[in-house]
């Protein structure tokens, strides 16, 4: 055996070993919670057991005991189940990670069997990171997702289902009872599960089960266990390395099954100290815009003010500025706009105002919105705002995830397109159906426009027409415009009035804007017309990517960005990199870690237009060596 249990140790044999700061696994599987009519109460603890009995054989890993109570709130209706508050759960795995760290190990991972347990391992990952802890925790929608998919026939299911009872089949053959599992789908309600038929409020399954047991099988259970065991493995692998990447900040809610599997991706956010190097030995660049040097922006600055008649503005006043407000309120349809110097400062204040006119502190949005992964919680610590987050993390926002809110939810932010997950969007259908159901739900609509420019050759429909139904937007001139900085909050003249007075809260009122008034326009006018181009550009792309074998994501890209994905880590990630700046003098820009390997954010823009046919080729063929 390769790693240690720690309870076979004397106090002075863990100290030894603690010290040297391992990997520290910590099992959690209920001991007492129903799994229907043909699986035993303790599942999960046999499920947990076996997992990190698999992992002691493969890793140098140091498992504690298994935490066999926790968070199940959805089955204490069934005899013999337990289910601990969900603070309560959070507050029991921080007190054992600090505990343990006290003697060496800052890096713990908890195999964690549950859905429900997500609520509270959250929020104890995010306490544990301020006292300099990393945690890690498994997440089931992700773990074995397309070996699932390959061998499931059941048309729906997520508990004591074919899934979970072919994987008791191979661990545990001699617990499962076969012979009383029955089919149990009942699709019409949410809510904990519940034995009464006439209870509305919860999810009805007179076995307990939720799926079809019946077509459960040994070997699809031996699929299904060897993918997840791999799945740990692998993680904990990359997890002990000094350069591991975080796991973004997930949202707090039981995650419904993605037809991927995915979660959303990890943030770069570790140092790259080679990219400066390579990037320097580049001609040709791959997205976005060519660089360019300051004196040269300056000039072209200088000459488009001159050539606009620019004045100078003073404290958000300026023929100019306010004639630029106006010029986009117009274009996207709304009363008025205003300048504001960041996308951040421009969201808060928009879901502040929404919820002050509402009387209700609370907003939605998708998992991984840049106000929940990128802004260190900037609408709850400035404003006490509460977030909810809503949709599937593998895809985008949906009408059926507003309609499933709560009621009185101030308002809902939605991004077009979806960054995180390679730019994806609702279809017209869909994102008309989302409109209406926001208005059912008497909610109000925002849309975080950072890439509409990008959006709009996907629905092929004016401006205004794709922002029809919200009451506000954000757009922003510092990406695919690619200004020196800037952005528009639209609405209604008097939200923007509300708006105006909360940007001096905010210190954004500078006394001098036109330097990113300019840059904004300038930019602006250059880049009309070209977004179409930009797409077609990244559908050719993306069609070269999959001849070569790389992975894209969207498949076909859906606005003029995606995903290139490889199963390749980080580190290897970057020496593809580094490679091709080598070689071929071209640069694809910085890999981000993801679960399943790493992948590169592609934006098509000018650059990528400029890129002779025979470098994209090469280029891409060499990216198809590490797919």
């Amino acid at each position: 055996m390769t790693g240690h249990r720690i309870e076979n140790l004397s106090w002075k044999e863990a100290e030894a070993l603690l010290e040297k700061q391992p990997v520290v696994v910590i099992p959690v599987g209920a001991g007492a919670k129903e799994h229907g009519l043909h699986l035993p109460l303790n599942n999960d603890l046999l499920i947990a057991e076996y997992l990190s009995r698999r992992v002691l054989e493969a890793l140098p890993v140091v498992v504690y005991p298994t935490l066999s109570y926790g968070f199940y709130p959805a089955f204490v209706e069934y005899p013999g189940s337990v289910s601990l508050r969900k603070d309560v759960f959070r507050d029991l795995v921080i007190d054992v990670c600090r505990s343990i760290s006290r003697h060496g190990p800052k890096k713990f991972y908890v195999l964690n069997t549950g859905l429900s347990t997500n609520w509270s391992l959250e929020p104890a990952r995010a306490e544990l990171a301020k006292l300099g802890v990393q945690m890690e925790y498994s997440y089931l929608p992700s773990m074995a997702a397309e070996e699932e998919k390959s061998v499931e026939q059941q048309e729906a299911g997520t508990h004591a289902d074919e899934i979970e009872t072919s994987m008791m089949l191979y661990i545990a053959p001699e617990v499962v009872k076969m012979q009383l599992a029955q089919k149990d789908i009942h699709t019409d309600r949410k809510g904990p599960f519940t034995r009464d038929p006439n209870n509305q409020s919860g999810h009805y399954s007179p076995t307990g089960a939720w799926g079809d047991p019946t077509l459960a099988t040994r070997e699809k259970g031996a699929l299904v266990v060897e993918a997840r065991v791999k799945h740990i493995v692998d993680f904990l692998k990359a997890f002990s390395k000094k350069e591991f990447f975080p796991t973004p900040v997930r949202d707090n809610y039981l995650p419904q099954k993605a037809s991927s599997g995915a979660r959303p991706p990890p943030l770069a956010t570790q140092p790259d100290p080679k990219a400066g190097e390579f990037v320097k030995k580049c001609e040709w660049f791959l997205g976005g815009d060519p660089p360019k040097s300051l004196p040269v922006l300056y000039r072209e600055l200088a000459d488009y003010a001159e050539s606009q008649k620019a004045d100078t503005d003073y404290y958000g006043t300026g023929r100019f500025l306010n004639d630029f407000e106006h010029e986009m309120a117009g274009l996207l349809g709304f009363e008025a706009a205003v300048f504001m110097p960041s996308g951040t400062m421009a969201q808060q204040i928009a879901l502040r105002l929404r919820c002050e006119r509402a009387g209700s502190k609370e907003i939605a949005f998708h998992s991984t919105s840049h106000l929940e992964l990128n802004e260190f919680h900037a609408y709850k610590e400035l404003h006490g705002l509460t977030a909810h987050c809503i949709g599937d993390p593998a895809t985008t926002v949906y009408a059926r995830d507003i309609s499933g809110m709560k009621d009185g939810i101030a308002c809902v932010l939605v991004e077009l397109p979806q960054r995180r997950n390679g730019g994806k969007l609702p279809t017209w259908k869909e994102l008309e159906e989302l409109k209406a159901a926001a208005k059912k739900k008497n909610t109000k609509l925002h849309l975080d426009g950072a890439r509409l420019w990008e959006s709009q050759p996907f629905y092929g429909k004016e401006y205004r027409d794709i922002c029809r139904g919200f009451d506000s937007v954000y757009l922003s001139f510092y990406k695919g415009i690619n200004a020196i900085t800037g952005a528009m909050l639209l609405g209604k003249s008097a939200f923007i009035d509300e708006a105006r007075t909360w940007l001096r809260r905010h210190g954004g009122n500078l006394y001098h804007l036109h330097p990113y008034v300019v840059s904004a326009k300038m930019m602006l006018d250059r880049k009309r017309g070209r977004f179409s181009l930009y797409r077609e550009k990244a559908l050719e792309v993306a069609a070269l990517a999959a001849k070569s074998g790389v992975s894209v994501y969207p498949d076909p890209p859906e606005a003029t960005m995606m995903h290139l994905r490889f199963s390749c880590d980080l580190v290897r990630a970057r020496e593809l990199r580094n490679q091709i700046a080598e070689t071929e003098k071209v640069w694809i820009g910085s890999p981000i870690a993801r679960e399943a390997g790493s992948y590169f954010e592609l934006s098509v823009g000018e650059a990528t237009l400029l890129l002779p046919p025979e470098k994209l080729t090469a280029v891409v063929n060499k990216m198809g060596e590490f797919a």
